[in-house]
């Protein structure tokens, strides 16, 4: 058996992924039993993983207890786009004077390659985790601990694979992927200007999101 503090972590970051690329029904109940039978980990474990989740803003606490999946309405993604946008946006703002360098511009087109590749293998939820990933290095070039630290943090969650056909969804990546190398190509440029543009063009699945639907 895993020590208890391995199997807090272990659980941890097994839910919040599954909840933030949207593999759990929203407005579903999350037990500590079924959580740990399916996780592998002590209830214990669970008991304070569902409290930090809730505490981050990933898990709802119902009326009469409980820990329940949000379920997201056009207010919460507008305050996603808002959100997502402000802090993204200020970190190609400080790229400027940020010490990145070509091999840092390289992992994010590497990232790129493995979102495109995952999608054409059907492995939705790498392509997913490719994406989030993209977004991620894209602050981190910043090199501002504090940005990097809240950003990373946030509750953001990403739209589940199962809300798109197979067309749809190869389609969607296929541009997600094209913005994603054009945003590089102006950084490498320096044309951070025309980089903010397209970055918040990007975002604004967020604000409108039936674009894909």
């Amino acid at each position: 058996m895993f020590p208890r503090d391995t199997q807090r972590k272990s659980a941890y970051e097994s839910l919040r992924r599954e909840l933030i690329h949207g593999r759990l029904p929203a407005g579903s109940r999350l037990t500590e039993t079924e959580c740990a039978s399916r996780l592998g980990v002590h209830r214990s474990a669970i008991r304070e993983t569902l409290a930090l989740l809730s505490h981050e803003g990933l898990l709802e606490r119902g009326r009469r207890g409980g820990y329940f999946v949000p379920i997201l309405d056009h207010e919460n993604l507008i305050e996603i786009y808002h959100a997502r946008t402000a802090m993204e946006v200020g970190a190609v703002r400080l790229l400027e004077y940020a010490k990145y360098n070509e091999d840092d511009l390289k992992k994010l087109e590497g990232l790129c390659d493995a979102m495109q590749q995952a999608c054409e293998s059907g492995l939705d939820l790498a392509t997913d985790e490719a994406d989030k990933k993209f977004h991620e290095k894209l602050v981190e070039l910043t090199g501002n601990r504090i940005m990097i630290t809240i950003y990373t943090h946030s509750p953001f969650p990403l739209f589940s694979s199962d809300i798109l056909t197979p067309e749809k969804r190869a389609a969607a990546v296929s541009q997600t992927v094209s913005e994603h190398r054009e945003i590089v190509s102006l950084i490498r440029k320096r044309c951070f200007a025309d980089a903010i543009k397209l970055l918040e063009k990007h975002l604004d699945v967020w604000r409108t999101p039936t674009t894909f639907f």
